[in-house]
């Protein structure tokens, strides 16, 4: 049996990470690229001069595929995100801000701990200054601005009269 070129070995292994992944067949593979499922593994198992065409064709529907599904996080990532800028009290950059947020989502360990962020828009002082120095809500989430340590309460001293 001759030696597999390198777009065999890549080809095969990507057809295996569609079968983990995402539960593809070969058969469903080839239904997506509109061809017969013997002439892809034709190209596993013989070769072809157009393997290399092959493997990017198929690397592409892996591609399709993800830009059309966003994942659970992005998803409910956005609806959150529509309540932490109801509440951020700067509102420009919205859409740098969103991406921004899910950024932040997917730092703190998900939607899940999505709280911590929104903790962080009441305890952060950044947030309790004038509004011209407020930092635009891309800036904030992106420097982890829930992680900024709350004001502590200065105590009051009594002024001495001498």
């Amino acid at each position: 049996m001759p030696k597999k070129s390198e777009y065999q070995l890549k080809l095969q292994a990507l057809l295996d990470l569609c079968r983990d992944k995402y539960g593809w067949t070969r058969p469903q593979i080839a239904e997506k690229l509109e061809m017969h499922p013997a002439s892809l593994t034709d190209h596993i198992q013989n070769g072809r001069s157009t393997t290399k065409r092959m493997y990017y064709a198929v690397l592409g529907v892996v591609a399709e595929n993800k830009a059309k599904k966003p994942d659970r996080c992005t998803t409910l990532a956005k609806k959150l995100f529509v309540k932490f800028w109801k509440a951020y009290p700067r509102k420009e950059s919205k859409r740098k801000a969103e991406q921004a947020f899910i950024n932040a989502i997917k730092r703190v360990g998900g939607v899940d701990n999505h709280g911590v962020i929104f903790d962080g828009l009441d305890t952060s002082p950044r947030l309790k200054k004038e509004r011209r120095f407020i930092p635009h809500a891309a800036t904030w989430l992106n420097g982890n601005g829930w992680e900024d340590e709350p004001e502590k309460a200065e105590p009051q001293t009594k002024e001495r009269i001498y």
